[in-house]
């Protein structure tokens, strides 16, 4: 619920991430697959998000590896101050990439089709896409 109280539209924040400011966000939006290939272990799911103009904006971690602590530090009421030490705040956010992938999850998405969906990411490196964690993912229409 925090998540889709406080995402942000996603466009907006790839252009945010590009400037000086936070490092991780909250998102949502409707975005267009562009190709699924759900083989490798840390998959990525390129989507060009809307409007719609047929080059990737940002990809979708679709695991079954998910890399990161994107989810983890882009929640502010979980600080490492509440932990022991860094083992045990590495593991949460490795509970909380394990639970992202179970409540969205991205089977049987092709091409073309529409998704919406909420998660976090963080600013990439340059010259590299965003990379969403999903927290939700739910397919809207199938391609034509």
């Amino acid at each position: 619920p925090y998540v889709r109280e406080h995402a942000v539209d996603v466009s907006a924040a790839c252009q945010a991430a590009q400037r000086p400011g936070p490092s991780q966000f909250l998102v949502k939006g409707d975005a267009r697959v562009l190709r699924a290939d759900p083989a490798s272990r840390s998959g990525l799911l390129p989507i060009d998000v809307a409007p719609f103009d047929g080059r990737p904006d940002a990809a979708m971690q679709i695991g079954p590896v998910i890399r990161g602590t994107a989810l983890r530090d882009s929640l502010p009421f979980i600080e490492f101050s509440q932990f022991l030490n860094q083992l045990e705040f590495a593991r949460v956010s490795n509970e909380l990439n394990a639970r992202a992938l179970l409540t969205a999850q991205p089977a049987n998405l092709a091409p073309g089709q529409i998704i919406s969906f909420t998660g976090a990411m963080a600013r990439p490196a340059p010259g590299q896409l965003p990379e969403i964690v999903p927290i939700e993912l739910t397919p809207q229409r199938r391609p034509e």
